[in-house]
Formats: structure tokens, C-alpha cells, sequence
């Protein structure tokens, strides 16, 4: 039993291993994103920083989705 979850750790660890650290910098920066528009304007200390996100949250939200999905599919990838 501990066999199968021993390689199936070990292919993932591979395949983390595996992923150019670009991919690592997109995931942050798609985390960062999701948060960014997850945030009400207020939030923010400059209120011009506010504004300008509660016009473009739909955008901001978008690029996060995009960016995280193209984490997930190179991580996929790299399973192979």
C-alpha cells in the first residue's frame, strides 16, 4: 500500500521540481490577482487605487482566472 502513495508522491514531486520557476512567479501573480478583486475599494489606502479597481475588477478577475489556469495546465503537463 505505502508503495502507491510513495510514487504517486514522488511524481508530483517530479513534476514540481519539473516547472520552470516563471510558472511559480504566474501563480503568485494570479493569487494576487484573485485577491486584488476579491477586495472592496475601500480597502485600499489610496483611494485613486480603489476607484480605478472597482472600474476594472471584472478584467482583474479575468487575468487571475487565466493565469491560474495556465499554471494548472502547465503543472499537468509536466505530470506527463
Amino acid at each position: 500500500r505505502s508503495g502507491v502513495l510513495a510514487t504517486g508522491f514522488t511524481e508530483v514531486a517530479e513534476a514540481a521540481v519539473s516547472l520552470h520557476p516563471l510558472f511559480y512567479v504566474l501563480l503568485v501573480l494570479s493569487i494576487a490577482a484573485l485577491s486584488a478583486a476579491a477586495l472592496p475599494a475601500t480597502a485600499f489606502p489610496n483611494a485613486t487605487v480603489g476607484a480605478a479597481l472597482a472600474r476594472r475588477r471584472a478584467e482583474v478577475t479575468l487575468a487571475g482566472i487565466v493565469a491560474l489556469i495556465a499554471v494548472l495546465m502547465a503543472y499537468l503537463l509536466a505530470l506527463d
